[in-house]
């Protein structure tokens, strides 16, 4: 049991004892609820999977790898960008990379204990980030419109620092639990007429340069080379990062073999010809040679002799 004081792992921003603490023990239910209880379940379970989580600060910090130095500064200051951060890295990280599957790891671990749980947390992993506008919100009852199509769809919040006003756009997953449908563990608002058009005007961008139809159901079986940096794309929407300027990391010049082999932070504490051997290397070496070449630096002979040419 935490300390009522400490701060709740839903990343809610609140104390544990005036957010989920109440939630801690309600039993795991099946079929369908009254949706009093649906709501406690579906907390309840959020709450375990952001304990369960953790664990994984190595993969965290992995994940933090692909932000700016400013974005991740955003993130310290920020707690609605903490959770959103959260749930990226909950259900979005896990989808490009083997090496990081956190949701699938933790779900393995509820199987002993509470099976329906595990096959819960595999489900919400199919569900995307999705831009709706707020065509209604009563209490905690809203009428949403997914930006793009005519799908219309009534959910539940399923927590109270939610917010959302008629006529705002908002950027939510929809998990169903237990015979309702519930906004998942964030909620980016963008306030007003104004803030829905900006985000329809986004959507409309990124589903443009992703090769995405602005109405397509997103399943990351079917659109996995897009799933992951379109979600990348909708979280760095978020009004905490509007208008960061990233700062050019300095140029580097060095011997190119002095470069292979040394041992550096920016790549997970290993060289270059260790981390090149899989997948997450692979991924932070991409990244460290981008800032690189922003910067002006001809990286070429590095992309070549570790064949990322």
């Amino acid at each position: 049991m935490l300390p009522a004081e400490s701060a709740c792992p839903c990343q809610s921003g609140l104390e544990f004892s005036a957010c989920c603490a109440p939630f801690e023990s309600v039993p795991s239910l099946s079929g369908d609820a009254p949706l009093p209880k649906a709501r406690a379940s579906l907390r309840h379970q959020i709450l375990s999977l952001a304990r369960a989580a953790s664990d994984f600060t190595e993969l965290w910090f992995a994940c933090l790898d692909e932000f700016s130095d400013p974005e991740r500064e955003a993130l310290d200051r920020e707690t609605t960008l903490k959770q959103a951060f959260l749930e990226h890295f909950l259900w979005d990280w896990f989808r490009k990379y083997s090496e990081a599957r956190p949701i699938a790891r933790i779900a393995r671990a509820f199987e002993a204990t509470d099976l329906r749980l595990a096959s819960r947390l595999e489900a919400w992993g199919l569900d995307p980030w999705e831009p709706w506008e707020v065509l209604e919100a009563r209490g905690d009852r809203w009428t949403l419109r997914r930006m793009g199509s005519q799908d219309e769809r009534t959910i539940h919040r399923a927590f109270p620092h939610h917010v959302a006003r008629k006529g705002d756009g908002i950027l939510c997953r929809i998990l169903p639990h237990l015979g309702h449908e519930f906004a998942g563990l964030s909620v980016i608002r963008f306030p007003g007429r104004r803030g829905a058009h900006r985000l329809e005007r986004a959507w409309l961008e990124l589903c443009e340069r992703h090769g995405v139809g602005i109405a397509t159901k997103l399943r990351p079986d079917i659109h996995n080379e897009s799933w992951h940096p379109l979600h990348l794309g909708l979280l760095r929407l978020h009004p905490a990062l509007d208008g960061l300027q990233v700062a050019a990391p300095p140029v580097r010049s060095a011997d190119l073999d002095q470069e292979l082999s040394k041992v550096l932070d920016e790549l997970g504490h290993q060289s270059p010809r260790q981390a090149v051997l899989h997948e997450m290397g692979r991924h932070r070496l991409s990244r460290w040679l981008d800032r690189r070449a922003q910067a002006g630096e001809d990286v070429a002979p590095l992309r070549q002799a570790l064949g990322l040419a």
